[in-house]
């Protein structure tokens, strides 16, 4: 399966690096190239219940 179908299937640009040993800037740019839409970046949003 191609990384740009990989990608769009859900996978991560650093895994897809990982797996074909190429770095993550030259991933990414190769993705960019291609046209494909970067998703947001994930993880947990801050509330104000856990800032001190």
């Amino acid at each position: 399966m191609p990384r740009k179908t990989k990608y769009e299937a859900g996978a991560f640009i650093r895994a897809l690096a990982e797996e074909t040993r190429r770095p993550y800037g030259g991933v990414h740019g190769l993705h960019a190239h291609a046209g494909v839409t970067c998703r947001s970046r994930g993880g947990a949003l801050r509330t104000d219940s856990f800032r001190r």
